[in-house]
This record gives C-alpha cells, structure tokens and sequence, in this order.
C-alpha cells in the first residue's frame, strides 16, 4: 500500500473497518502526482489523522466522514511542484479545527 502500508484497521482508538477506513487513502492514490508527492500526501494525512482520531472515538460513521474530509484537505492544499509533509499536515489540521468550531 503507497505511503508505508498503514491502513490504521486496529489502533488504540478502536476497531474500524478496513473498507471505511481504505476509501480516504483510495481517493489520495488516485490523484495524479508522482509516486513522491503520493508519499507526501500520504504522510500528511496520516500523521494529521493520528492527532485527529482520538476526538472521533470508535463511532465508524464519523471516523470515515473525518478521514474523508482531511483527504479532501490534503488533497486541496497539495502542490504539484512539491510538497512538504509537515506544512501539508499542519495546514490540514488548522483547516479541520476551523471547521469544528463553525
């Protein structure tokens, strides 16, 4: 699986099911950037995702509309020309703490 094979299926935050939680990462690899930005993007969301779980619990309905969202963040802030994981991450989380508090 591009970006480190984490499919983020069994944590500490509870059980999720592999479907749900695949179709966030599905909509980043079928964006058409070379295998080093998918890398990018990848590590973003996932290190965005892991500060962001522990706020939706074990709900499934929430966790796959959270992880969907902050794929479509990522996706929307990504650059062609690059992309630094840690900006793309902390940008994503500001965004995602904007919305919680409209």
């Amino acid at each position: 699986m591009p970006g480190g094979g984490r499919d983020g299926a069994s944590t500490q935050r509870g059980v999720v099911g592999t479907e749900g939680v695949m179709k966030a990462r599905q909509l980043i690899g079928s964006a058409t950037y070379g295998p080093e930005a998918l890398a990018a993007l990848f590590k973003a969301f996932d290190d965005a995702w892991d500060q962001l779980a522990p706020k939706f619990g074990t709900d499934q309905l929430a966790i796959e509309a959270a992880r969907l969202k902050l794929a479509n963040i990522i996706l929307s802030l990504a650059d062609p020309n690059g992309n630094d994981p840690e900006q793309l991450k902390n940008a994503a989380l500001r965004i995602m703490a904007i919305d919680d508090k409209a």
